[in-house]
């Protein structure tokens, strides 16, 4: 098997199923080909969980108090609605508190790259950040924070004086680009990559990674009607009258999602595909 990297949705609290996915590549030796891995929003925080390469770490996090609080709206909190969507219904302290909580000086040592991608305004063009190079763990946690707090969910967030959302998009309420988490990994020069997501519909648009040799990993439709009701959508789709409070993530359902990753993994990378790959 050649090196490839590594692409990570962001999918809210169903984030616990890329975890399951982790869980195959420990048991199945496959970290030693990961040469770099990327993601949004709790994709972020995941993508540093591959990085690190344990599993009952992982785990622990995803069952923790932070990853709850991060996963919880923001009763009382200030919130500015954009085109009907919610701009800023989670903190991003919240965010920060959980990242402390990894052991981020560990990434030097890592040989998977976790990159990220940020505009270069005075370029004018994007920029690859790969923060296991970096000296400072606040300078770690600012990007990495950064790319975790995604708008609407978030407020706006910035990497020194740049916004990771450029003004139009903002201005206009644009969705975020599904492609993004791939987009760091596909500069940083990676011909070969996986993309994890809870989604059952996201595909990739092959005109914009032709050159890429892709394979996605993402629930069927047999495994949604049976985990109907473990994890719900952490954002209403179009409230009417202030903000309903979803489901929290908890445990019984964490489980179920890592369960069901290691499952949606196990058939997408089979022997034969992972020869072939």
């Amino acid at each position: 098997m050649e090196s490839f990297g590594l692409a990570l949705t962001g999918t809210g609290a169903k984030g616990a199923f890329q975890i399951g996915v982790l869980r195959y590549f420990e048991q199945n030796r496959m970290f030693s080909y990961l040469s770099a891995v990327s993601g949004a929003a709790v994709g972020a925080v995941n993508a540093v969980l591959f990085a690190l390469r344990d599993f009952k770490r992982a785990q622990a996090v995803w069952n923790s108090a932070e990853m709850r609080a991060l996963l919880t709206p923001s009763v009382g909190f200030a919130v500015t609605w954009l085109d009907g969507k919610p701009y800023g219904v989670f903190r991003a302290d919240r965010v920060t508190d959980l990242l402390r909580r990894l052991p981020l000086h560990e990434l030097c040592r890592s040989n998977t790259r976790v990159c990220f991608s940020a505009p270069a305004v005075q370029h004018h063009r994007e920029t690859v950040l790969c923060v296991n190079a970096m000296p400072r763990t606040e300078e770690i946690l600012e990007v990495l924070t950064a790319a975790a707090t995604v708008p609407f969910p978030y407020p706006e967030a910035k990497l020194g004086d740049a916004a990771l959302t450029e003004p139009e998009q903002t201005d206009q309420a644009a969705p975020p680009d599904p492609a993004a988490p791939m987009l760091p990994v596909f500069h940083a020069g990676c011909t070969k990559m996986i993309v994890v997501t809870a989604d059952p519909a996201f595909s990739i648009d092959r005109s914009r990674f032709a050159a890429i040799n892709s394979q996605i990993i993402q629930p069927g439709e047999w495994m949604l009607k049976a985990a109907a009701g473990q994890s719900r959508g952490l954002m209403p789709q179009q409230p009417k009258a202030g903000i309903k409070i979803p489901q929290q993530t908890n445990q019984t359902a964490v489980t179920r999602l890592i369960n069901d990753g290691y499952v949606c993994a196990h058939r997408a990378l089979s022997a034969r595909q992972l020869s072939a790959y």
